[in-house]
């Protein structure tokens, strides 16, 4: 994965947050990982092993298609942090 993919990801774990009106902390809490490890996801340091991912995906309500493609699923095409024409964040 390049540093430019990996930047991506970490926008969109950065918009989900957002859009769930949820902390660094509360994710952390619901993965069971510490709240420093999000802190490198979100900032693009670092990426989750797969079984992570899942559960970071799973907690914030999100596919890992999403997260990772940026494939939104309403509007079948790739999108960077949440699909402008139909208001998805990667739900699903």
């Amino acid at each position: 994965m390049t540093n430019i993919e990996q930047q991506v990801m970490s926008r969109r774990l950065k918009a989900a947050l957002k859009f769930r009106s949820m902390t660094q902390r509360d994710l952390a809490e619901k993965v069971g990982i510490t709240e420093s490890a999000i802190s490198r996801y979100i900032t693009g340091t670092r990426l989750p092993k797969m079984h992570i991912a899942f559960k970071i995906c799973d907690a914030l309500g999100v596919s890992l298609d999403w997260y990772v493609n940026g494939y939104c699923k309403r509007c079948k095409r790739n999108q960077d942090v949440s699909c402008e024409t139909c208001k998805y964040l990667g739900e699903g």
